[in-house]
């Protein structure tokens, strides 16, 4: 049986879980008199966000246990381990900068990003690059597989 270890990509979508989680409290309870209407849509598109992309780390994560070349004495692996590594990445950039320029538009009005105008469309080109680099991965470590002599 393959052992699941823990790995960067499973803590970081449990932060971002939590976060998300928070977030959407903060929202319902301590913005709720001071938000706009849009404001509040735009800050829980944020969390939304992040909560998805808190499972798609996790996925990540989960997807790492089973990749070959996981870890650095195994070569075999035609690069499944490096492509989760570069969408676990994408997707911790993308929350970062999306659901966190989701956050502040929402707290502080539209426009009020200034020079960090382009941190919602950047995040969210991250987000879809961690997802095409994630099927990229999955396939190499699902479908890549010559079959195995072993058994194991």
């Amino acid at each position: 049986m393959q052992k699941i270890e823990p790995n960067i990509w499973v803590f970081l979508a449990g932060i971002n879980g939590f976060i998300a989680v928070a977030a959407s409290a903060l929202a319902d309870h301590a913005f709720e008199a001071g938000m706009s209407a849009a404001g509040r849509a735009l800050y829980m598109q944020g969390a939304d966000y992040q909560m998805s992309h808190a499972l798609a780390l996790l996925g990540v994560g989960v997807l790492a246990n089973f990749c070959p070349g996981r870890t650095a004495g195994e070569q075999e692996s035609g690069g499944s381990a490096r492509w989760l590594q570069y969408s676990g990445s994408a997707f911790a950039l993308g929350i970062l900068l999306f659901s966190g320029s989701l956050y502040w538009l929402g707290i502080h009005g539209l426009g009020s990003l200034g020079p960090l105008s382009l941190a919602t469309p950047l995040g969210g080109f991250s987000l879809l690059t961690g997802w095409v680099l994630l099927t990229l991965a999955s396939w190499r470590v699902i479908w890549g597989k010559k079959g195995d002599e072993t058994g194991e």
